[in-house]
């Protein structure tokens, strides 16, 4: 999957939650309790993320390597960030921590 496709995809993934949460919500469970209910993403691959983003055109930070392993999390809070502004924090954090990209807003910006 391109880099640039990845924010919609964090934004889908967080859509889901509507759902598991109508779930939870039909079982009696209090969802404004706290602490905030989190969000979290893990993903992890057999030799690096490359296999599951497409690094062709995007240089890397000289010196380092792709990591096989990206995680993030997200607290729930109603006056915070939108899931855009999520989506497009941890993809900076996985550009940035796992990919070690270079220059990564100038090849999204494209």
């Amino acid at each position: 999957m391109s880099l640039a496709a990845w924010p919609e995809m964090f934004a889908a993934w967080f859509e889901t939650f509507r759902d598991v949460s109508g779930f939870l919500a039909g079982l009696g469970l209090d969802l404004t309790a706290q602490p905030a209910a989190r969000a979290a993403v893990a993903i992890s691959t057999r030799t690096d993320l490359s296999e599951v983003v497409d690094l062709t055109s995007n240089p890397r930070i000289p010196g380092t390597s792709v990591s096989g392993w990206f995680q993030a999390v997200a607290v729930a809070d109603p006056s915070g960030v939108s899931v855009s502004g999520v989506s497009s924090a941890w993809l900076a954090a996985m550009c940035e921590d796992a990919l070690h990209l270079d220059d990564y807003d100038s090849v999204l910006n494209r």
